[in-house]
């Protein structure tokens, strides 16, 4: 075989749901072959899995499982294709609550076209290729989201009689509603009375995680972003920053509930490291992370504001891209990028969240 390989009509492969998916299977021989089958399998799912002692906790939830077959061998009759160069042109619609592509250790939702030529008593040859569905987060449907969010809180040094004056800490955001290439603006306000410095203060925006299978629950997080402080906050004195930013990277929209496995959430963390602080030092505000940004005002109708489409921040998994190898190796697979995939996401360049449109 000269090649076998799947073409999709569009450059860059991402979709919405109801969207149609059309491309070509294409293939090259050498010599005659004997088949049972040339057939295509496009599937979309969510599955999740992971281990907690000597258990294994694992589910799957399908989108789209559709299989065209191209050429199908009848009873009692072979099926030979000759030496030479074929195509065959797909199209299947995508369903239209069709959940955004995802990738982690313990969970995906992943969707995948397959090509697979059916060979009688020899190893099947296969191609396959991924691609990205997104469905949109329209931020304007929140009405919580454009509203400024903050929370404050008192940390003493030790306990008791000993207990020294608080730390007192306020942190806030102009708005919970982001979208990805777009900086969060937030605020902190540091009070320390105290004869302790505050030698380390950080931001870092995290990616809140959910697993749910078969009513057993896995939560996990992953930093997206972060900054320090480049200066302490001294003995007995107050500091203020305004309208610091972090920057938001390609990431997954927040999923708002529209995968029963899945759930993807974000937050804003302060953390400061004050020796002799009594309790935990982390504050946190909620952050969704939409796909069609905030409007001005009472705009209403779909934005026009320009946007890249760029892969996902976070790099395919280790451990994954080793399961994947050892499958490939029990195969004759040609193409694949089930090793190399990373999702599509929308990211506003340069987009401040001040432009009118």
């Amino acid at each position: 075989m000269k090649y076998f390989s799947i073409k999709l009509n569009k450059e860059i492969p991402i979709y919405s749901g109801g969207e149609t998916l059309k491309g070509t299977l294409s293939f090259g021989l050498i010599e005659k072959l004997k088949i049972n089958s040339v057939k295509l399998r496009i599937v979309g799912k969510a599955k999740v899995q992971w281990t907690h002692g000597e258990a294994t906790y694992r589910d799957v939830e399908k989108y789209i499982d559709v299989i065209l077959f191209f050429l199908k061998k009848e009873a009692d009759n072979d099926l030979y294709i000759q030496p030479g160069d074929y195509s065959y042109p797909f199209e299947v619609k995508l369903p239209e609550n069709a959940p955004t592509s995802f990738e982690h250790l313990n969970g995906r939702i992943r969707y995948s076209i397959k090509g697979t030529i059916d060979i009688p008593w020899a190893f099947d040859k296969h191609t396959k290729k991924s691609f990205s569905v997104l469905s949109h987060v329209d931020l304007n449907d929140y009405a919580n989201v454009k509203q400024p969010y903050g929370v404050s809180a008192q940390k003493t040094l030790c306990c008791g009689p000993c207990s020294s004056k608080p730390i007192t800490v306020t942190f806030s955001v102009s708005k919970i509603g982001h979208v990805p290439g777009e900086p969060i603006l937030f605020n902190v306000s540091v009070v320390n009375q105290t004869r302790k410095e505050i030698k380390q203060m950080k931001v870092t925006l995290m990616q809140n995680l959910r697993f749910e299978a078969k009513s057993r629950v896995r939560n996990c997080t992953r930093k997206v972003a972060s900054m320090e402080f480049p200066n302490k906050v001294g003995i007995k004195t107050t500091e203020k920053w305004n309208n610091l930013p972090i920057l938001i990277p390609s990431v997954s929209p927040s999923t708002m509930g529209n995968s029963r496995l899945i759930d993807v959430s974000y937050e804003l963390f302060l953390n400061f490291d004050a020796t002799g602080v009594s309790t935990s030092t982390d504050l946190n505000v909620p952050i969704v992370i939409g796909t069609i940004p905030l409007r001005k005002g009472n705009k209403i109708g779909n934005t026009d504001l320009p946007f890249l489409l760029e892969e996902c921040v976070f790099e395919p998994d280790p451990i994954q891209i080793k399961e994947n190898e050892q499958k490939q190796k029990r195969r004759e697979v040609f193409e694949t990028d089930a090793n190399t995939f990373k999702p599509l996401y929308p990211y506003y360049k340069d987009y401040t969240g001040d432009e009118e449109f």
